[in-house]
């Protein structure tokens, strides 16, 4: 199972043909091996490398997303 809805990005980047492109699977690969935690750290951090220039967020709300990263984590935790 794939944190944070990340099955649906990897179908929503797929090809014409239906099979997700070379760099979906790519960053579906690394989410896999990232906690929930450092997956969120890692796309905030994007965010805060890039929207400078794309202002594509009004408000990044850190500290939520990462309060929900680590309920994510705790809650896979416990499931194994």
């Amino acid at each position: 199972m794939l944190p944070f809805g990340l099955a649906k990005f990897s179908t929503s980047m797929a090809s014409p043909t239906g099979e997700a492109s070379f760099d979906a699977r790519r960053h579906v690969d690394r989410a896999q091996r990232l906690s929930p935690v450092e997956l969120t750290r890692s796309v905030l951090a994007r965010i805060d490398r890039l929207d400078s220039r794309l202002h594509s967020y009004a408000t990044a709300m850190e500290e939520q997303a990462l309060a929900a990263a680590g309920r994510a984590a705790a809650e896979v935790a416990s499931e194994q």
